[in-house]
C-alpha cells in the first residue's frame, strides 16, 4: 500500500471539471482533468494508491489493471515535478 505526501509548497483548488495545482515558490501551475483530479483529491486526503485505483475502477467502469496504470502514471508525473513524494 503506497502512500504519498503532498509537498507543502503546492496549493490546489478543485474546479468544475478538474483541478489546478499551484507551485507557490515558482508561480507555475498544473491543470488536471477530471480523472487526475480525482486521483489528486484522494491522494491529498491520505488515501493509498491502491485504494485510489480501486475507487477509479468502480467509479469509471474500467478494469483494475487500467485504473492502477492511470494512478501510477499520474503519481509518476506528480513525483517527477516534486508535487508529491512517496512516504
Amino acid at each position: 500500500m503506497s502512500r504519498y505526501q503532498v509537498n507543502p509548497r503546492f496549493s490546489w483548488k478543485k474546479l468544475a471539471e478538474g483541478c489546478v495545482i499551484l507551485d507557490l515558490e515558482k508561480g507555475s501551475y498544473f491543470t488536471l482533468n477530471e480523472t487526475a483530479a480525482r486521483i489528486w483529491t484522494e491522494l491529498a486526503g491520505g488515501t493509498a494508491a491502491d485504494e485510489i485505483a480501486g475507487l477509479l475502477a468502480a467509479d469509471y467502469d474500467v478494469t483494475a489493471a487500467q485504473a492502477a496504470k492511470d494512478v501510477g502514471e499520474t503519481l509518476a508525473l506528480l513525483s517527477k515535478e516534486g508535487v508529491v513524494a512517496k512516504c
